[in-house]
């Protein structure tokens, strides 16, 4: 109890700032050893990218969940070849939606892409797509009228929508459909799932003979709001029965709450450009691999907001411990403490004074982007080796939250 204290008293210096200036407190107590986060950083090990990009059917796939504005694939629940063999259906589930009705979900069609290029949309059929953009700005237009992308979401009782096209059973059930593999007026109604249909005519000259990935760029916001609130995302997730924790009546709501407000305080920071600018300090927009333990998928999201999970055996709930500067609650004195104190020193190779980060950047749909920081050598001891710590942030897409997590964690 005294380390999570004091932890919470060590790390405040930053707040707001991107400055080292409090970094000449160095690691020289065992008690900076608590400001470790408690769950501990695991070795580095290889992404896992099935949350993002389109995964092939398997008996075995689980659906990932969207929180924030995020990049992703689909996942293929089923498919059909028309009865002239011309044309294919393919049903992708793209991503859950949160049981909790206040919460919203959407498709930014403007930010699709069909392999690489972006696509755009007709501007009359919303579904059919017209011409595809390369990198460099070259437009072709023969994929018009041979791709169509019918965009749904179903609430958690089953009640479906059509964001842009007609219902399914429409969509999906026309007459060059064996009438046994139609889409059904009633009975499949994907419950809780953002998903598509996609229909492709077989066309050599447009390149349509076959389905590469489809990019999906969707938004996701627990709790009624414009944006992903750490704590309102960490609340969705451990509450939800269907892809998260279930543990509705288990989590402290009220630590949520304090971490939305934390999160919402700006922090400073020098633009590209240079000046001065300033954003919220921490948000979540990532994509959760709902196939990992939950307890892995938690602490990759508080990873992102320098915060970790503990249990209050008093209270019987689970909540947010938050890495922040506090107000003293209690003083040690001679009257208060019985037996020695013991203040040891910290192996000087094991603080890290390199750190390298690993996020998916926004700027770049989502593709892996690096920041690398290290510790000024003004403020490094007498012959201190250089040692880096490598870690990836999941649920952060934006540099300037990466860097100014990379510098708390030096």
């Amino acid at each position: 109890m005294v380390g999570s204290i004091l932890a919470t008293q060590l790390l405040g210096f930053v707040a707001g700032t991107f400055s080292y200036a409090a970094a000449t407190f160095a690691i020289n107590f065992a008690v900076s050893y608590v400001v470790t986060r408690v769950f501990g950083s695991k070795p580095p090990q290889s992404q896992d990218t099935g949350a993002r990009q389109q995964v092939p059917p398997a008996n075995n796939n689980s659906i990932p969940v969207v929180y924030g504005d995020a990049w992703l694939g689909g996942t293929f629940v089923d498919a059909v070849l028309s009865a002239d063999q011309k044309t294919m259906y393919y049903v992708l589930a793209i991503s859950s939606i949160s049981s909790d009705a206040s919460a919203t979900f959407s498709f930014d069609r403007t930010k699709f892409y069909y392999g690489d290029r972006l696509v755009t949309f007709d501007g009359t059929d919303l579904t059919k797509v017209v011409s595809l953009t390369d990198g460099d700005g070259n437009v072709d237009t023969k994929i018009s009228g041979n791709l169509y992308i019918s965009l749904y979401t179903s609430t958690n009782a089953g009640v479906i929508t059509a964001v842009n096209g007609t219902a399914p059973n429409v969509t999906m059930g026309g007459a060059d459909i064996p009438a046994a593999l139609r889409w059904p007026s009633s009975g499949r109604q994907m419950n809780g799932l953002a998903f598509a249909i996609v229909k492709l005519n077989y066309n050599s000259d447009a390149g349509t003979t076959g389905l590469p990935p489809i990019t999906f760029y969707c938004k996701h916001y627990p709790k009624g709001g414009t944006v992903a609130k750490p704590g309102d995302v960490w609340y969705d997730y451990m509450t939800d029965a269907r892809y998260g924790a279930g543990m509705t009546g288990l989590v402290d709501s009220a630590s949520a709450t304090a971490l939305n407000t934390y999160s919402d305080q700006t922090i400073t920071y020098t633009p590209a450009g240079g000046g001065s600018a300033t954003q919220a300090r921490y948000r979540i927009n990532g994509v959760v691999d709902t196939g990992k333990p939950v307890l892995d998928n938690v602490e990759k999201m508080l990873e992102c907001c320098d915060s970790w999970m503990a249990y209050n055996a008093a209270s019987g709930l689970w909540s947010i411990v938050i890495n922040k500067a506090e107000t003293s609650s209690f003083s040690f004195n001679d009257t208060n403490l019985i037996g020695e104190i013991r203040v040891s020193a910290v192996d000087i190779n094991q603080q890290i004074n390199q750190i390298q980060i690993e996020f998916p950047s926004k700027l770049n749909r989502d593709q892996p982007d690096l920041v690398y920081m290290e510790t000024p050598a003004g403020l490094l001891y007498p012959n201190e080796p250089a040692n880096r710590q490598t870690t990836t942030l999941e649920f952060t897409n934006d540099s300037v939250q990466a860097q100014y997590l990379g510098n708390r964690r030096l």
